[in-house]
């Protein structure tokens, strides 16, 4: 069963990526890069960004922000951050069960059904 076998490895590796979550707000240009078909911002000092990184195994959180999201004209941004931040952890739930139920039925394959 080479197909799932390779299925399982991909399947090790998603969890084994699984560790960090990244969240990022950020404001200013942005451009199309069509090698990766998807919009990025322009590398310049105008843009305005919040980050914020969770560990999902060790539950450590780092939030960096411009001081525009704290006080200045962002922070309704800021709010939206958070949010976004919120909704990432029901994400990261509905993920983890989505791969449990992978597993079990790769187990399931493996042993004829």
């Amino acid at each position: 069963m080479a197909g799932l076998d390779d299925f399982l490895e991909e399947l090790k590796k998603a969890v084994v990526n699984f560790k960090t979550l990244e969240i990022t707000t950020a404001v200013g240009p942005i451009t199309w890069d069509a090698t990766k078909q998807e919009y990025v911002p322009v590398a310049d000092s105008t843009i305005k960004a919040m980050k914020t990184k969770i560990d999902l195994f060790e539950g450590d959180m780092t939030t960096h922000m411009d001081p525009e999201f704290a006080t200045g004209a962002l922070q309704s941004l800021r709010d939206y951050h958070l949010k976004t931040q919120s909704d990432g952890h029901d994400l990261i739930k509905k993920n983890v069960d989505a791969l449990e139920s992978l597993v079990g039925l790769t187990k399931l394959l493996k042993k004829g059904g």
